[in-house]
């Protein structure tokens, strides 16, 4: 090759390259412009409201710290952000006025972390029972403990129905009476444990009165307020209906006698004022239902992380505010 066609080549060769650098800068500064005109003057208050109504509670944290004008946008509305993601994932109705914060959010996380580590402690060696007899029977006929196939979106709601069936939530559900036979034979388990075989011709029919909506303090029958567990459904109108009866839920035990002294009869109800410590079992929630798929040990660790976690987030969010108010 000749030296002109030596150069010749390589300064066409710089020319092109020097012409995709061109381009490419091109195309990134209108992706900056395009960004820099949305999160400016294209996104409004308004419709950043709309959007932020679409994320949980990480998201909005991870988007928060993207940029200043997400920050600005997200700590404006603070107080109403946080009171309707409090009320979506905790079933509780915290006034505006009691300014929730992130750091309200975290530290309900942080408390249904501890019920959650209570309960599973409360059932340890249940747990390791069925989990160990699992992994050994492969025919086991073993489907699921009673507090583990529902749950319920207020967690006052599921907590005052937790005392009141407190006896049920540890009931194990299995196929049928010879899956008892089979587990008190195997089982190297040492204890009480209540069995329901799904197999049972003699499921009670259970008809809910008609209740009218006008009723001061009426919410709901438990049944109609329980969600079931995926791959649980089938159990829902045998054993929840049957379990949880006709049990009435009332926003206050006033109201709750009040009806009772209307009708005049005695039905069960619970009230979301009641008193007392509340139960060391609790039923399903979205915590235990991520870790469903781990060992019994692994779920115990999982959760006492959690908690730290949530107590150095806790900590770190206080010390924040400190600084901010100095």
């Amino acid at each position: 090759m000749s030296l002109s066609t030596f150069l010749s080549n390589a300064m066409a060769s710089m020319y092109m390259s020097s012409r995709s650098k061109e381009i490419m800068v091109s195309e990134k500064t209108r992706e900056l412009t395009t960004a820099g005109f949305l999160m400016g003057q294209g996104l409004t208050t308004e419709l950043a409201a709309i959007l932020l109504q679409y994320l949980d509670a990480a998201s909005i944290c991870r988007l928060q710290r993207t940029c200043r004008m997400w920050r600005q946008e997200i700590l404006a509305m603070d107080s109403s952000l946080w009171t309707k993601l409090i009320k979506m994932y905790f079933g509780m109705e915290l006034p505006v006025a009691a300014m929730p914060t992130a750091l309200s959010y975290v530290m309900l996380t942080q408390e249904e972390a501890r019920i959650e580590l209570t309960h599973t402690s409360s059932l340890v060696k249940e747990y390791s029972a069925f989990e160990e007899y699992r992994r050994t029977e492969r025919d086991n006929g073993i489907i699921a403990m009673f507090c583990d196939i529902c749950m319920f979106e207020n967690q006052q709601i599921a907590q005052a129905i937790a005392k009141q069936r407190y006896g049920a939530l540890p009931m194990v559900i299995v196929e049928t009476p010879q899956s008892v036979i089979k587990f008190r034979k195997l089982s190297h388990h040492v204890g009480q444990i209540n069995f329901v075989p799904l197999e049972n011709p003699l499921w009670p029919a259970l008809e809910l009165p008609n209740v009218d909506e006008s009723t001061p303090g009426f919410i709901n029958y438990a049944f109609n307020l329980a969600k079931i567990t995926p791959g649980y459904e089938h159990l829902q109108d045998n054993v929840v209906r049957t379990i949880l009866k006709n049990i009435m839920v009332f926003t206050t035990r006033a109201h709750a006698q009040r009806y009772m002294n209307s009708i005049g009869i005695h039905v069960p109800t619970v009230a979301l004022d009641d008193s007392g410590a509340p139960y060391s079992l609790c039923f399903s929630n979205p915590l235990r239902q991520r870790l469903q798929n781990l060992r019994l040990a692994e779920r115990e660790k999982y959760i006492k992380d959690h908690i730290l976690a949530m107590e150095q987030s806790i900590s770190a969010m206080k010390q924040r505010q400190q600084t901010t108010i100095r």
